[in-house]
């Protein structure tokens, strides 16, 4: 054998897998939150300020009236679901318990934007609306804020393309990370299921004119055997 046939030799191995795989989950969650924002910022427009008054408030109900008048212009209406409050606002009584790792009661504060932030409103000066500390894992909180104020919005499920279910799953999650028993990490999710198959508007389309917000990443609600072994011994 010539030095020329001595070529180095490269091959998929399975000391290369997992990095592969890795590399695979990195860029899966890149492209899941890049169309995210893209649909949030481009798709959805801005809800139409009343004052700036009442824009500080961050009321979740203050634009039912202009709500139901202007949502016959558009062709896409959201029916938001009432669900028990089990499955939202119940999980914020508990914040302290929301996240293995902080408190998260300074953060589920004035509807997920967090606490206040004085210095910034007095460099803005008067007539701004006010700077959050908005924790990182609290979109489905802010988001429900949002769409509770938005103009796609209808109360009229019969006339609704889209139904949005305002289950704060995420927060649950997290709350449930070093749970093993997946019967017992599950049941909250089970009982949602329950729910929205008892709904009506459900079985016209199957659940597939139905949506929901998770505030966490795809990374945290991975389910196979091996992922949970592993995330076991690191939040332990």
């Amino acid at each position: 054998m010539t030095e020329k046939d001595k070529k180095p030799c490269f091959s998929k191995t399975k000391e290369t897998q997992p990095n592969s795989r890795f590399y695979n989950y990195i860029l899966f969650i890149f492209i899941s939150l890049t169309t995210w924002f893209l649909v949030l910022f481009l798709y959805l427009p801005p809800a139409v300020p009343t004052n700036s008054k009442q824009q500080n408030t961050h009321s979740l109900h203050k634009t039912k009236n202009l709500n139901s008048i202007n949502n016959e212009n558009y062709s896409h209406s959201v029916y938001i679901y009432n669900l028990p409050p089990q499955f939202n606002f119940d999980l914020l009584k508990n914040c302290s318990h929301l996240n293995i790792y902080s408190n998260m009661c300074p953060h589920v504060a004035n509807q997920g934007l967090g606490q206040p932030l004085p210095d910034m409103a007095t460099d803005l000066g008067p007539g701004h609306a006010p700077w959050f500390a908005t924790h990182q894992f609290l979109a489905e909180m802010i988001f429900h804020a949002r769409m509770e104020n938005h103009l796609f919005r209808t109360w009229d499920p019969s006339r609704a393309t889209l139904f949005y279910v305002p289950f704060y799953g995420g927060l649950h999650a997290s709350s449930k990370f070093r749970e093993t028993n997946h019967t017992v990490r599950d049941k909250l999710a089970v009982r949602l299921e329950d729910f929205l198959r008892s709904q009506p508007w459900w079985d016209r389309h199957q659940g597939k004119d139905h949506f929901m917000v998770l505030g966490r990443t795809s990374w945290d609600f991975m389910r196979t055997s091996r992922w949970v072994r592993l995330w076991s011994q690191l939040s332990s």
